[in-house]
């Protein structure tokens, strides 16, 4: 055992002291004494045979790095500088990366916004500049001169605050991801005014600033400017601009969006071109492997120091660095040692997707590859004789053998990177690509194919242009056959489905499953049927840890769009109410919807046809295509084709009350009513599950609401009353009178409104009114995006900023908190 663990034990050990002496502590000499203490005494552990210790000595320093990520250990940190909330501020800072630009929006009316993270140096105060501390990523909607390149100090005005956290359930949480790269602040300057160079003499660009460029202009020589020319870019260089959100989709539904990033398969294809280029010259492995290492660095500078090519050079570099030293490899043992040094340089990494994904996927390939290449070789080609020689078997098994094979390699790699990282995709993409082991087939073979192309045009293209164009022309063909063939695979059906993140057991459960089919035997019956029934268990336990706790009905308010989303209730489905803006339904209601694990709606409810409710629709048709489209009787008329876009193929249906949709009593808009105000006319609903009564009133106007009230008095004086009422506030007159709350009788609020100085926030006069009636009130502008959840027993209302408030069913005692 000890003979085993020993190789491993120094990494780890120079992680344990490295990781403490990183950023986190900021070269503290007394965390820095503790490390090396604990290093001391796990490397004597080790050799004394007493290897349980080392595990014991990762406890100090997990809580060690935990508190070092969640409080200030130097006194000038900016988290202690400045308000926790937001501040207008002046930094100093200088840049540590090259600014990042991300076009966004429509090609009609394009947003141009350029973030780069920085490391501050000191803060404005009045006159003076104060000594500071700390990362912060800087944005500014508009892109940045050449002059702002990495290395450069900056000053920089703007609004400093907390990085967004998600808008709801699911989406991506900003704050988190930064958190995890020590990241806890970010600057956003209004206007390029606002950036101001410091000069400093003898300052000169890094040889990368004015590579890309070059490379840019280089790759696209000869070539039209169309999306396969930009891809080259952002394939061979890791430029990330014309990957907009129409690409993503495509190549991510389809499984091969990782060609886009500078990882394994660009730095693979690097090594692998010097090594065949220095077999030609007859070079032993000790020498490729020293020539190696240096090319690959030299191309993750020209890339800009990307965090998923610096991961695939360590990994390179320690393969690599066995050649050279004539050491026997080892997948594993190599991988556990390209962890461990990422670790020591940045431990944040542990905790973010692409580490994740990168090592469990190479581990996958290391467990599973030629096992399952074995098995489909078998299942493909039948055995051959083993009593004749090679020369004597039948011609065309010595043809097929050799494509099958490489078939083979190519559905096992696919495969086990697919089931290594399948709860990982799943937990931070929200989508599974069963097509993509086949797209794989296609697309990393064409990819290999542009990228040797590519680097063909930058190495022979200064010295020959025209050898470069026709290299360009090359990689641009195969880029086409990529995106075209991405697309198709995404489109079919069944290709790629929408799944809501697993709970952790599943995670518990699956990769426990992995490792004991990995380092297990199985060769006896005894053992498959033990193995088989541990595998039942695992999936009862797991399947009864989902559904426990699973709501009776879930109704969630998003914020800012003020979409509502429902799961449940008597109808059993999902139905979405409003699209929001044309902004929000890209970038809130179509990712929430997906991340719950929906990818296509029976039907979608519209309460109006402004542009705040409506004007996204076109986007959630194409991305759900429902078959029916709920509208108030009033705006049938209003929507026409080009207002829902051309590939949307379902129907509209009018609504008036009373009457049922999707399962919802509809409560508003009567047939007879005469739109004067459009907000009249909002199409008002009410659900029920488990006896709990939830209203979705929308932004109903004044005389909606006299109507609605009068109504719901005269043909229901008796009725008990809703437990939450949903309502927005209109965009003009009164909002909820208190005749309509009489005839509704709520017992607690949801309002979708909109902060300072908008004019959909709350009437200060309205919001008066409500506490002295002692409703309980959640506002979307003050806690986000609001869910409500019904169970057995009580209702549960949840904000994203974490404020609870629990209602208990009608009939029980139990006291609202």
């Amino acid at each position: 055992m000890a003979g085993m663990t020993r190789p491993l034990v120094a990494p780890c050990l120079a992680y344990c002291a490295g990781a403490l002496i990183q950023e986190q502590t900021d070269g503290d000499p007394r965390i820095a004494a503790a490390a090396l203490g604990v290093a001391l005494v796990g490397w004597m552990s080790c050799y004394s045979g007493r290897q349980w210790f080392v595990p014991c000595a990762f406890l100090p320093l997990g809580a060690l790095l935990w508190f070092g990520s969640v409080a200030p250990w130097r006194d000038d940190d900016l988290r202690g500088l400045t308000d926790p909330e937001s501040e207008l501020v002046t930094l100093r800072a200088r840049l540590l990366e090259p600014p990042s630009i991300r076009v966004d929006g429509s090609p009609d009316s394009p947003r141009v916004r350029t973030r780069v993270v920085s490391r501050v140096e000191a803060i404005r105060r009045g006159h003076r500049w104060v000594p500071a501390a700390g990362d912060v990523l800087l944005t500014v909607p508009d892109a940045l001169p050449a002059a702002f390149y990495r290395t450069r100090r900056v000053e920089v005005s703007g609004v400093l605050h907390p990085p967004p956290s998600a808008r709801a359930p699911g989406l991506f949480d900003a704050r988190a991801f930064y958190a995890d790269q020590g990241i806890w602040r970010m600057l956003e300057a209004d206007r390029l005014v606002d950036w101001q160079l410091v000069e400093e003499p003898g300052n000169s660009p890094p040889w990368s600033e004015g590579f890309l460029p070059w490379a840019r202009r280089r790759l696209a020589a000869g070539l039209p400017d169309d999306e396969s020319a930009r891809l080259l870019a952002a394939m061979a260089l890791g430029w990330k601009t014309p990957l907009t959100g129409a690409v993503d989709d495509a190549f991510m539904q389809s499984g091969t969006l990782h060609v886009f990033a500078i990882s394994g398969l660009h730095i693979a294809l690097v090594a692998g071109l010097l090594v065949g280029v220095l077999s030609l010259v007859r070079a032993p492995r000790s020498v490729a492997g020293l020539i190696t290492i240096p090319c690959v660095w030299a191309y993750i500078a020209a890339t800009g120091w990307q965090a998923s090519a610096i991961r695939s050079g360590i990994m390179t570099s320690v393969i690599a660095l066995g050649w050279t030293l004539t050491r026997p490899s080892d997948l594993l043992n190599s991988l556990a040692a390209a962890a461990l040094l990422i670790l020591l340089l940045d431990p944040g990494q542990l905790f973010q997707a692409g580490f994740l994904l990168s090592f469990v996927a190479v581990a996958g390939l290391g467990l599973w590859v030629p096992g399952i290449q074995q098995a489909l070789l078998r299942l493909l080609l039948p055995a051959a004789d083993p009593m004749l020689p090679e020369s004597l078997q039948p011609r065309w098994r010595r043809w097929i053998e050799g494509p099958l094979r490489a078939l083979c390699l190519s559905l096992a790699t696919g495969l086990a990177a697919g089931v290594a990282t399948l709860p990982l995709v799943w937990h931070f993409f929200h989508v599974v690509s069963p097509v993509g082991v086949l797209a794989n087939l296609l697309v990393v073979p064409l990819s290999s194919l542009a990228l040797a192309a590519e680097f063909g045009s930058l190495t022979a293209g200064s010295l020959w242009p025209w050898l470069g164009e026709v290299f360009n022309a090359s990689a641009w063909l195969w880029m086409k056959l990529m995106v075209e063939f991405s697309r198709v695979a995404a489109g079919l059906p069944g290709g790629h489905y929408w799944v809501a993140a697993p709970p952790w057991p599943w995670w518990g459960l699956w990769y426990a499953g992995c490792l004991a089919a990995s380092l297990g035997r199985w060769d006896s019956i005894r053992r498959r049927v033990v193995g088989l029934a541990g595998v039942a268990a695992g999936c009862a336990w797991m399947a009864w840890q989902v559904f426990r706790g699973q709501p009776l009905s879930r109704w969630t308010v998003l914020d800012p769009s003020g979409a509502l989303w429902i799961e449940g209730g008597s109808s059993r489905r999902e139905l979405l109410v409003d699209a929001g803006s044309p902004g929000e339904a890209g970038m809130v209601v179509v990712p929430f919807v997906h991340a719950r694990g929906v990818g296509h709606l029976e039907a979608i409810l519209l309460s109006r046809s402004d542009r705040r409710h409506a004007g996204g629709l076109p986007v959630v048709l194409e991305a759900f295509q429902p078959g029916t489209l709920f509208v108030s009787a009033g705006w049938k008329a209003r929507f026409g084709p080009e207002r829902l876009g051309t590939n949307w193929s379902g129907r509209i249906q009018a609504l008036a009350a009373p009457g049922m949709v999707a399962g919802l009593e509809l409560l508003h808009p009567e047939s007879n009513l005469i739109e004067s105000v459009a907000s009249d006319a909002a199409v008002a609903v009410m659900g029920n599950a488990g006896g709990v009564r939830i209203a979705w009133l929308g932004d109903l106007a004044a005389e909606g609401q006299r109507r609605l009230a009068a109504r719901l008095t005269g043909d229901h004086p008796a009725d008990p009353g809703v437990d939450v009422l949903i309502a927005s506030v209109p965009p003009r007159g009164p909002m909820l009178s208190e005749a309509l709350l009489g005839a509704l009788r709520p017992r607690a609020l949801v309002i979708v409104s909109e902060p300072h100085p908008s004019p959909r926030m709350i009437p200060p006069e309205t919001w008066q009114r409500l506490k002295r009636r002692g409703i309980p009130v959640l506002r979307t502008d003050r806690h986000g995006t609001v869910t409500i959840e019904v169970s057995a027993g009580e209702v549960r209302m949840r904000s994203q900023r974490g404020f609870v408030r629990t209602l208990a069913v009608r009939g029980d005692d139990a006291p609202l908190r």
